[in-house]
């Protein structure tokens, strides 16, 4: 196997015999199981198997948003940054919404895509915020013991996950928490900071990782699994977009061909997938 740069990720309980890859293959995800052998001869430590995704990808998100953004207005999309809205009202053809410089936005579809502060609008029986946590390191001379710089996920709970920046620092975070409170949340932060480090040494030893940013933040998910489209009747010409959890970024795309379709074809077959009525089935 020619490893190239991708992403590794080994599941806490292993399926005998393993089942991952041919499943990830019928999808068109090139990807390798990797076995305990194969994983020493590579990396500094040992897993029972793990699975190795290959041409994963990074990103950073502030610059990707700002991507997003500049490519809506060299479309025509006009931004207005800094605006609060101080209060709305819903009549039968459009939704108004009034601005703290005593403006008024006129719309028959409104999106609502706010991220976890969807929740200052709208509670959602579905949605779950947790706290989890992360480390920066300082910029690291030698990761040659690293190969290909993987991204690396386990799946443990709590989990951890760990990459490297184009500067040479390494970001550990995860150590999840159930709590929905700032207080207690940053309370944990020290802690939770000493854990991801000594999660990182345990797997390279060798790499001098020390701390030079650390914090918590609010990390919100469903209890199904699945993004949310959020349509309420206190809500008229609105779509609310909950694209918690994992796969976050993926799923925001896929919400909007759902709702793009929605407004501008006048239906989505996948609608109702992902729409707030759907049955609840907890994991």
């Amino acid at each position: 196997m020619d490893l190239q740069s991708g992403k590794l990720y080994w599941p806490t309980t292993v399926v005998n015999p393993p089942s991952y890859p041919k499943l990830e293959e019928e999808h068109g995800f090139k990807v390798d199981l990797l076995d305990a052998q194969r994983i020493a001869s590579l990396y500094p430590f040992q897993k029972e198997a793990a699975l190795y995704y290959y041409e994963d990808a990074e990103m950073n998100p502030l610059k990707f948003v700002y991507g997003l953004l500049e490519k809506a207005q060299s479309q025509g999309g006009k931004i207005y940054e800094d605006t609060e809205i101080t209060g709305r009202r819903f009549e039968q053809e459009y939704a108004l919404f009034y601005t703290k410089e005593h403006r008024e936005i006129r719309a028959r579809h409104v999106i609502i895509a706010a991220g976890y502060e969807d929740s200052d609008f709208k509670t959602e029986k579905n949605a779950t915020l947790a706290s989890s946590y992360a480390v920066i390191t300082k910029p690291v001379a030698d990761l040659s013991s690293w190969p290909k710089r993987t991204l690396i996920w386990e799946t443990a709970r709590p989990y951890v996950y760990m990459r490297t920046t184009p500067d040479n620092r390494i970001i550990i975070g995860g150590m999840d928490k159930d709590t929905p409170f700032a207080t207690t949340r940053d309370s944990k932060i020290p802690a939770s900071r000493d854990k991801l480090l000594e999660a990182f040494k345990t797997l390279f030893p060798d790499i001098p990782a020390q701390p030079e940013y650390y914090f918590g933040a609010f990390y919100g998910g469903t209890h199904d699994g699945l993004p949310v489209i959020g349509r309420y009747e206190d809500y008229p010409h609105c779509y609310i977009l909950m694209a918690y959890g994992d796969n976050g970024t993926v799923y925001n795309g896929v919400l909007a061909k759902v709702v793009s379709d929605s407004i501008l074809k006048g239906s989505s077959p996948d609608l109702d997938l992902y729409l707030q009525t759907r049955p609840l089935v907890h994991r």
